[in-house]
């Protein structure tokens, strides 16, 4: 089941990206917003995403609800609960903006 849904979140990728090409009248954050509007319709993210691009936010979105009791949407100013698979990211991002300067 879940080799289904990444299968469909890479061909809608791929569509996404080929669509991006030949239309360049859409700004990167509308096609941006389209691939993650896509994605959380077919239960395949949940959370919050910002894409930052040349010294700018290129994009930030908030997708699901919130996984306490309350079951309410989530914002860009909810926090999350970082477990060991985020620690690997966080350090190169660190690393990455220290390198940088």
């Amino acid at each position: 089941m879940k080799i289904n849904r990444y299968l469909v979140l890479l061909i809608s990728f791929v569509c996404l990206l080929a669509n991006a090409k030949t239309s360049e009248q859409k700004s990167k954050e509308a096609v941006l917003k389209q691939y993650f509007d896509s994605c959380y319709q077919a239960n395949i993210c949940n959370g919050s995403f910002l894409i930052y691009e040349n010294d700018g936010v290129t994009f930030s979105a908030s997708y699901g609800i919130n996984g306490d009791a309350t079951k309410s949407r989530l914002s860009q100013q909810h926090q999350f609960d970082i477990g060991s698979i985020a620690k690997q990211f966080t350090a190169v991002t660190v690393l990455h903006l220290r390198d940088k300067k």
